[in-house]
């Protein structure tokens, strides 16, 4: 089983498929390390040279079949495709009740780089991504859309993304800045105020928070849970000091088990269906990395 990234490209030109696998071998054919019933145009081992080969080409529709693994962190490329060509935008696809059999895709940043950087951050950038975790990296991603994404270990989990249905825990810089979030989990992201300086909170500073528990996360033992933070178009936040705004409490979100990043919901607790005139905070369609 492989995670999908599909790009969608509008020029008139066939369809291309890369295949990405850091377990690929150079002794061993390419055609019997692939899924059975793949049919692909290229075959790399890094998610940074699928984007490489797709740079000054233009295709009707490119898809990019993951592998599971870990993989070094991305480099995204000034992607040029064409002057009559759409902006690039991932738009992953994967089984997301096969993800606790194959495993995740894990992007490490090796503790000095950022996840996922970009050359030349333009209108032809891909700039949405799916069902990624962001892990031992100076910053998660900088920019672009991140939807059911998980960000730990790193000095800044996101900063100036647009993220949905997101983990973001165990950082031990920030969470989030200025970042839009909705239906997202910051929590447990711990820091100094030496390691923190240039930030106020350890969760959310500068950010507009929709149905977003922020929770639990300390400076220096204290609860620094955010800092310049407002309600989006829904609000409905439960964090601590409580925001202004319509529909947001400041109550113990009841996690299961927070010590092993189980960041479920206990029944009764009183973030569920809290989030007036839409989903529930934290309400997740799969409950896909427990």
């Amino acid at each position: 089983v492989v995670f999908l990234i599909g790009a969608g490209i509008a020029t008139g030109a066939a369809q291309k498929r890369i295949y990405v696998d850091i377990n690929l071998r150079s002794d061993i054919p390419i055609a019997d390390q692939l899924p059975a019933n793949v049919r692909y145009d290229a075959a790399v081992k890094t998610i940074t040279e699928a984007f490489e080969w797709l740079d000054g080409k233009a295709y009707d529709d490119v898809d990019i079949y993951v592998a599971p693994g870990v993989y070094p962190h991305v480099v995204v490329p000034d992607i040029h495709v064409g002057p009559s060509s759409v902006p690039l935008q991932l738009t992953p696809y994967f089984d997301v009740f096969a993800m606790q059999e194959t495993g995740s895709v894990v992007i490490d940043g090796e503790g000095m780089y950022d996840a996922i950087a970009y050359e030349n951050f333009n209108s032809w950038t891909p700039r949405q991504w799916h069902g990624l975790v962001f892990s031992n990296a100076v910053c998660g991603a900088t920019g672009g859309y991140f939807a059911r994404c998980v960000a730990t270990d790193c000095e800044v989990g996101f900063a100036g993304c647009d993220l949905e249905q997101c983990l973001v825990y165990g950082n031990y810089g920030i969470g989030i800045y200025k970042c839009r979030t909705r239906s997202c989990l910051v929590a447990d992201n711990c820091g100094s105020s030496s390691e923190c300086a240039a930030y106020a909170a350890t969760g959310a500073q500068d950010c507009e928070l929709d149905g977003t528990i922020v929770w639990n996360n300390l400076m220096d033992g204290e609860i620094s849970n955010w800092a310049n933070c407002w309600n989006g178009y829904y609000g409905c936040n439960c964090t601590f000091p409580m925001l202004s705004g319509e529909g947001n409490i400041s109550a113990n979100p009841q996690f299961v088990d927070p010590t092993r990043a189980d960041y479920h919901l206990k029944m009764g607790s009183p973030c569920i269906n809290a989030m007036l005139g839409g989903p529930g905070l934290w309400e997740w369609e799969y409950d896909w990395w427990n």
